[in-house]
């Protein structure tokens, strides 16, 4: 196969144009189950075959919900959608509730689940059935079968929905997003040739296939004959790196914080001269003793850093949220070259990125539309997008679709501006910004994001909207501040206590007044929060944002305090 007009023929194409040993493996304490383009060409051939099977037919609607995400996943992924029915992946964990929600909007005809997923959500459906059913073998295929799917692909029309993905319902519940064949393969041609992805490059993918951004990436990775290691969880990558010595990944700001706060806070506990070194390496204007400094900054810091983070690490590709520019520029200095993008589920997913080559990259803007589609930014700063990418609409809801797209605009519910040479910014979301009592505005996410920069912020949350002041819910980094109390003999027991410690608190207090906030971004209170927010407990989204209604609902009552005279 020369090209590909759809998602489901680019193992195809990939295994016709550039076959690949390694299309996709997985790092489990250890590279393990590599498989080649042939075998995921033959992987995807035989789970449509069975999906035929068991009767499925064009528009019947595939629930897919796992626990972890590797080649199998993206086989089954695109086997749904090559027998022309509507792939539905899940995220993982979800609530009953909006499971319940979802059964009875989506009416699936299948639901295929991994071994950790919990069946009693799905009620008393009989059909079920595990990932294992569908990837165990591979079963002999015959001519006959093989012609059968071959015509089902043909009869698939661009505008025929591909797959429905849920929000992840950071800002409330999650919508049901339909996009087209057409609109997922606009962003990947349109992403495809503006990236530097070439056939061989090493990629890691820890994020979850879930979320459409980590999915679009995965069908751009194989479209360009990459090999993709997949990992559990983004905790592993850390890890992972040393073994998969990947060239790209992508990742959300969360995990690139996390990232720089260990290599800064062992700077910290290092030597005086290791401390003055690294302060020398980080100067812009450097004097003939700095310069000595920052040589030695990077043959004893940075390049360590670099092999931590396997030694061939070229971009990383970062969305999702907001990333400080400081961290970006730590990256950039080392070599490493991080991109900002932006988009939106109902956008397939991608509207803007930071190119990789020069003159294409600005830091603190998340780039420039991607060829095909157009951005412009409304009277009262909304960010409106306008392409082929945009959504077919919600799943069975008209009103909804018809509030978001106007004219042809989706209103992305997203603030932002514009810098010179068309480079977008993003401010927050639309109902995410307040205007404080000064009459100036505040961008909860950015006042969020330096915070969680500080060794001592595990997870920070900022609440202000209707309020007379600004508040902030802070969960602490326990093994920083237990080493920090250490230090100062503060007596240590147990974090339940120790977010009650006078002492530890007024630590805290400092460490908000001297992080360098403008007058009107000053936080007035604070409480500390013991439990660290998961997408296990429901309060971060599947891509780590947090669920603000949850948490807000959560912690309603310490909230209430920090507002009493």
């Amino acid at each position: 196969m020369n090209s590909f007009q759809y998602l489901f023929e680019i193992p195809l194409y990939q295994s016709g144009r550039i076959p690949q040993k390694v299309a996709a493996g997985v790092w489990r304490q250890g590279i393990k189950k590599e498989t080649s383009s042939e075998q995921l060409v033959q992987t995807v051939d035989c789970v449509a075959i069975k999906l035929l099977e068991k009767g499925t037919k064009k528009g019947d609607r595939i629930l897919l919900i796992s626990d972890k995400y590797d080649v199998q996943w993206l086989a089954i992924d695109i086997a749904i959608m090559s027998t022309g029915a509507i792939s539905v992946p899940l995220h993982f964990p979800m609530r009953k509730e909006e499971i319940s929600a979802i059964l009875a909007r989506i009416e699936p005809t299948i639901i295929i689940y991994t071994s950790k997923v919990d069946l009693s959500l799905f009620g008393n459906n009989s059909n079920i059935f595990s990932s294992e059913e569908f990837i165990s073998g591979p079963n002999p295929i015959n001519e006959e079968e093989l012609n059968k799917l071959k015509n089902i692909r043909q009869s698939i029309l661009q505008d025929d929905i591909a797959t429905i993905v849920h929000t992840s319902g950071s800002s409330g519940e999650p919508r049901a997003v339909a996009l087209s064949h057409q609109n997922l393969i606009s962003n990947l041609l349109s992403v495809l040739s503006i990236v530097p992805f070439t056939p061989g490059t090493r990629v890691m993918s820890f994020l979850p296939l879930s979320h459409i951004f980590e999915r679009m990436v995965c069908y751009v990775y194989l479209a360009s004959g990459c090999n993709i290691y997949f990992l559990d969880s983004y905790r592993y990558a850390i890890y992972a790196l040393k073994d998969v010595r990947p060239a790209f990944f992508t990742s959300v700001p969360l995990v690139l914080e996390r990232f720089a706060a260990v290599m800064e806070d062992r700077i910290e506990e290092a030597s005086w001269f290791t401390r003055w070194a690294y302060n020398s390496w980080e100067k812009t204007n450097k004097g003939l003793v700095s310069h000595l400094g920052s040589i030695i900054a990077h043959q004893l810091i940075i390049k360590r850093w670099k092999r931590r983070m396997g030694g061939h690490l070229r971009g990383i590709i970062s969305g999702a949220a907001y990333l400080d520019p400081k961290v970006e520029k730590l990256y950039e200095r080392s070599g490493i070259k991080i991109r900002q993008g932006y988009g939106l589920t109902e956008a397939s997913p991608v509207v803007t990125i930071n190119r990789f080559e020069p003159g294409g990259h600005k830091r603190g803007t998340v780039g420039q539309p991607i060829p095909g589609v157009e951005v412009k930014i409304n009277e009262d700063g909304e960010i409106l997008v306008k392409g082929p990418n945009v959504m077919a609409g919600y799943y069975k809801d008209e009103n909804a679709t018809k509030h978001v797209i106007r004219d042809g605009w989706l209103y992305t519910g997203d603030i932002g501006h514009w810098e010179k040479d068309n480079f977008l910014v993003i401010s927050d979301r639309k109902s995410s910004i307040y205007k404080h009592a000064s009459g100036k505005f505040i961008s909860p996410s950015q006042i969020e994001s330096k915070l969680t920069q500080h060794s001592l912020i595990a997870q920070a949350m900022i609440i202000g909207f209707m309020r007379p002041y600004t508040v902030a819910l802070i969960v602490p980094d326990f093994e920083a501040l237990q080493k920090l109390c250490e230090e100062k003999n503060i007596h240590w027991t147990s974090p339940p206590y120790m977010i009650h410690n006078t002492m530890v608190i007024q630590i805290y207090r400092d460490l908000l007044d001297n992080m360098g906030f403008q007058s009107h971004e000053r936080i007035e209170k604070f409480v500390l929060i013991e439990n660290t927010w998961t997408p296990e407990n429901g309060l971060l989204t599947a891509t780590y944002k947090p669920r603000r209604k949850a948490i807000e609902l959560k912690y309603s009552k310490a909230i209430e305090e920090l507002y009493r005279d």
